[in-house]
C-alpha cells in the first residue's frame, strides 16, 4: 500500500474538516495568494486531483483531457476558466463535498497502483509516487492560505516528509534556480513565482504548475525551504529561466 496516497488523503482531510465547520458564506474569503478565494483554492486542487486520476486510466483518456485545457490556453483563456468548466462553476457545499468524494477515491486507487509505474501529466511524465506526491504536496501548500486567512496554526504531521523531500531534490540535489527571488508565504515550501530547469528529478515535477511560472522581477526577498523541521534561508544565483 502507497503511503503517499495515505498521507494525500489525512492532508486533505485535515483541510476538509475546517471548511466543513464555517459558513458557506464563508468559502467565499478571499485570501492572501493571488486574491484566490477558498472556492478558488478547492476548485483548483479538485480538477488536478480529476486530472491525477485520469492520469491512471492511461493515455487516451488523459490526452484527452489535456486536449482540452489545451484548446483553453489556444483560445486565450485562463486556467480558472477551464478549472470553472470541469467543475460546471460548483462552489460553496456542493464543490467542497465533491471535493472531498473525489480525493478519497483518488487515494484509493494511488494505493493500489505500483510506486514506479509511469503516468502522463502536462509536463513530462512522472511515477505513481511522484504524481500523488504531488497532489500531496500542492494541497499542503495552497491549504497554507487559507490557514492564514482563518488565523489558524497549521499542526504539521510527519507526513511532511514527502514535501521536504520535493524540496531537498528540487533545491539541493539537482541545484534547481529560482529566476528571481520571490516572497515565501508563511510555512510554504515554494512560492508562485519559481521557475525551475528542465533537468528536474521526477519527484521534483510538482513545482511545474502553469500558475508558478508568474515570475516578478527585482524581488529582493530569500527563499526559504523546510530541512529537517527548521526553515533556513538559502541564496540561488541564476542559473537559466528557461522553465518546463
Amino acid at each position: 500500500m502507497l503511503k503517499q496516497a495515505i498521507d494525500f488523503f489525512e492532508e486533505s482531510q485535515d483541510i476538509y474538516k475546517i471548511l466543513s465547520n464555517i459558513s458557506e458564506n464563508s468559502l467565499d474569503t478571499t485570501t492572501q495568494f493571488k486574491h484566490w478565494s477558498f472556492n478558488d483554492i478547492i476548485r483548483h486542487l479538485h480538477v488536478w486531483n480529476i486530472a491525477a486520476y485520469k492520469s491512471l486510466q492511461g493515455d487516451v483518456i488523459w490526452e484527452n483531457f489535456n486536449n482540452i485545457l489545451q484548446s483553453f490556453f489556444k483560445e486565450g483563456k485562463k486556467l480558472s476558466d477551464f478549472e470553472k468548466s470541469i467543475t460546471k462553476s460548483l462552489k460553496g457545499n456542493s464543490l467542497l463535498n465533491i471535493w472531498q468524494n473525489t480525493f478519497k477515491n483518488v487515494s484509493e486507487e494511488f494505493k493500489k497502483e505500483s510506486p514506479k509505474k509511469r503516468v502522463k501529466w502536462v509536463g513530462p511524465d512522472m511515477s505513481v509516487i511522484s504524481s500523488i506526491s504531488a497532489r500531496h504536496m500542492e494541497t499542503w501548500a495552497h491549504s497554507q492560505a487559507i490557514y492564514d486567512s482563518l488565523g489558524k496554526v497549521r499542526n504539521n504531521k510527519d507526513r511532511i516528509l514527502n514535501i521536504v523531500i520535493i524540496g531537498n531534490n528540487t533545491f539541493l540535489e539537482n541545484q534547481i534556480h529560482i529566476a528571481h527571488n520571490v516572497k515565501i508565504g508563511k510555512n510554504s515550501l515554494v512560492g508562485a513565482g519559481s521557475s525551475i530547469s528542465k533537468n528536474v528529478k521526477e519527484n521534483s515535477l510538482a513545482l511545474t504548475r502553469a500558475e508558478q511560472k508568474n515570475l516578478r522581477k527585482g524581488k529582493k526577498n530569500s527563499n526559504k525551504i523546510f530541512k529537517k523541521g527548521r526553515s533556513k534561508n538559502l541564496k540561488f544565483k541564476l542559473k537559466s529561466q528557461k522553465s518546463i
